[in-house]
């Protein structure tokens, strides 16, 4: 109890004391005034909503959107199935590159053999499958 007395002297002396405080500026002092002389009724939100309907002017953005897909020149190709469109990009100048790479990678490669000690399978039975003579 003698603690929380003396907690509230101390906080008492700390918002009495005036000298340890820096005295206001005037842009200080004029905030404060335009606080205290700020009306205490609620808002009237019909005023703030007629001065959001009405609007603000925003400057124009120039967007550069490139998340349409690139689609260059159309051409007809008359190949064995009958007239068809096909893209620039689906040209077979350029499919023969692409498939050939393909089929080289479906090809595949030879690989060689190696050796691997594959401790990985459980040992049940309790004993070492091969015991080391030297141990």
């Amino acid at each position: 109890m003698n603690g929380l007395i003396k907690l509230i002297l101390y906080i008492r002396q700390l918002f009495t004391k005036s000298e340890n405080k820096a005295p206001l500026s005037e842009t200080q002092k004029k905030r404060i005034e335009q606080l205290k002389s700020r009306p205490r009724r609620r808002p009237d939100w019909s005023d703030m909503m007629k001065e959001v309907e009405q609007g603000k002017k925003l400057r124009h953005v120039q967007c550069n959107d490139r998340s349409a897909p690139i689609i260059s020149v159309v051409k007809k190709d008359a190949g064995d199935e009958g007239e068809k469109f096909v893209f620039e990009s689906e040209k077979k100048d350029v499919d023969a590159v692409h498939n050939a790479l393909l089929s080289e990678i479906q090809q595949g490669v030879k690989l060689r053999k190696v050796k691997v000690n594959d401790r990985s399978k459980p040992n049940l039975s309790g004993k070492l499958a091969k015991q080391d003579p030297h141990r």
